[in-house]
C-alpha cells in the first residue's frame, strides 16, 4: 500500500521571535511563538519539534514554557487543537555567575506531520546579571 501526500492538506509551521532580549537581572523574558497553517486538520494538536543550540543551556541558564518534552537537543511542543499558534517564554535563571551574554537559537525542525515555513529560526540572547550595573568591578 503506497501513501500518497496530497500537497493541500501540508501543514506549514512558521517560528517567529516575539522578544529576542531576555535578562537574568529582573527575570526579563524572551519568547518565540509557533504558528500553524489551517492546512491539514486544524482541530486537531499538531507536535512540533524545534533544536536547540547556543551557548545557553536549558536548566543551567533559562527555563522555557509550553516543553511537552526536553531531550538535547531538541524540544517538543503542541500546537493544541484548535489553535492556530503557541508561544513559548524563555524565563532565565540567576546564576550569580559573571559570564556575559549567553545565546539560545531555537530551530524549527521538519517532519512527516508538517512542512517548514519561511521562517523557521529565533535568537534569544539571556543578558548577564552584572551586565550594565557594574563596568570593571565597581558600581556604574
Amino acid at each position: 500500500m503506497a501513501e500518497v501526500t496530497i500537497s493541500d492538506d501540508v501543514v506549514v509551521v512558521n517560528l517567529t521571535l516575539d522578544n529576542g532580549d531576555a535578562a537574568e537581572a529582573g527575570q526579563k523574558t524572551g519568547a518565540f511563538t509557533l504558528t500553524r497553517s489551517d492546512n491539514g486538520n486544524p482541530a486537531q494538536a499538531l507536535d512540533v519539534i524545534v533544536d536547540v543550540s547556543g551557548n545557553a543551556g536549558q536548566f543551567n541558564d533559562y527555563n522555557a514554557s509550553n516543553l511537552i518534552h526536553y531531550a538535547p537537543p531538541n524540544y517538543r511542543l503542541q500546537i493544541p487543537g484548535g489553535q492556530s499558534s503557541i508561544s513559548s517564554t524563555i524565563t532565565p535563571i540567576l546564576d550569580n555567575l559573571v559570564e556575559g551574554p549567553e545565546s539560545a537559537i531555537f530551530t524549527l525542525q521538519p517532519t512527516v506531520n508538517y512542512a517548514e515555513g519561511i521562517s523557521i529560526s529565533a535568537t534569544i540572547t539571556i543578558a548577564d546579571f552584572v551586565e550594565g550595573i557594574f563596568k570593571d568591578g565597581f558600581e556604574d
